[in-house]
């Protein structure tokens, strides 16, 4: 009697492997619950943080692919800010390759950015605005610096046309006039290029590109302002920069490290020896199936050993 592999169902049928990232994920969550509850704001509840968490899964399924590591740094740190995950107004974890390993980044959007600004208690007013073609726009530095945009409301396609300038506006407490920074459409652009995984099709930068203009020209302003380092405004903007240049790990805040390493998840996972090419008539298998004469089809079914094929596999 012939020796049935793991993958052939009761009928001795050779079944092609099916293995979901996402099941695996999704269970190390559910034993972290009890750490991101502990992250997670009162005011949002961890039930609805972690639901929002298991629908971004489930609709970015590349996010199960990344590093462990890279992910939950993403996620707690999320927590921590007070934002949801992959939701407008919050936090979007993409999947990105930075140096041939698929890792999660994370982009604060616009409205997100506007409220954590707000909370800090450093602005009282921040907004930005696209410029578009038609519109009359001008602006002057100097001594007495000054803004004028009158949007061509007369144009029923007005947002349809393209844009030509973003800039930022901003009240800091404590100062008797408004800041503001102008960007042009070639500089925004220039800072989307270095951000990593913005061509990713799930990238805000694909489906909301006016909001992040927007909120790149806030960033921008934001600049001005003074500060705490252990506020959640500074916090989102050092998270983000570090995120852009695929150097997130540098600036993990110590409890979401411990968190992580509790839940007994590496921070960084060890790249393999480089190895000569593998037997394209062994990949994916274990050393056991190997050993027992299995094979792997060019189209990644399993190919029983010569005894379980002469004997009918059962």
């Amino acid at each position: 009697m012939g020796k049935r592999g793991p993958n052939t169902n009761a009928n001795g049928q050779i079944q092609k492997r099916d293995k979901d990232p996402g099941t695996e994920l999704r269970g190390i969550i559910a034993k972290m619950e009890p750490q991101i509850a502990m992250a997670v704001p009162q005011q949002i509840g961890a039930q609805q943080f972690l639901r929002s968490t298991m629908t971004a899964i489930t609709k970015v399924p590349d996010l199960a692919l990344c590093t462990q590591g890279s992910f939950f740094v993403c996620l707690l740190s999320t927590a921590q800010l007070g934002l949801m995950p992959n939701v407008p107004g919050g936090v979007w974890l993409i999947p990105r390759k930075n140096k041939g390993v698929r890792e999660c980044t994370m982009i604060v959007d616009y409205r997100g950015l506007c409220a954590l600004a707000r909370r800090s208690g450093v602005v009282s007013s921040i907004r930005g605005v696209c410029v578009h073609d038609g519109d009359h726009f001008e602006w002057e530095e100097g001594t007495s610096p000054r803004l004028v945009h009158r949007p061509d409301m007369t144009n029923p396609k007005r947002i349809e046309q393209p844009v030509s300038w973003v800039y930022g506006t901003a009240k800091i407490k404590g100062d008797d006039v408004p800041h503001f920074a102008v960007l042009s459409k070639a500089q925004v652009e220039k800072r989307r290029k270095v951000n990593l995984g913005t061509t990713n099709s799930f990238s805000p930068w694909v489906n909301w590109w006016h909001e992040m203009a927007q909120k790149t020209a806030v960033r921008q302003v934001l600049k001005l302002a003074p500060m705490d380092t252990e506020d959640q405004l500074a916090r989102a903007m050092a998270l983000e920069s570090a995120s852009d240049g695929g150097r997130l790990i540098d600036v993990v805040d110590a409890k979401v490290a411990d968190a992580i390493a509790a839940a007994g998840v590496p921070l960084i996972e060890a790249q393999a020896e480089p190895s000569q090419p593998s037997d394209p008539k062994t990949a994916g298998l274990t050393q056991e199936e190997i050993d027992a004469g299995w094979e792997t089809s060019p189209d990644g079914e399993l190919i029983p050993p010569p005894a379980a094929t002469e004997g009918g596999a059962k």
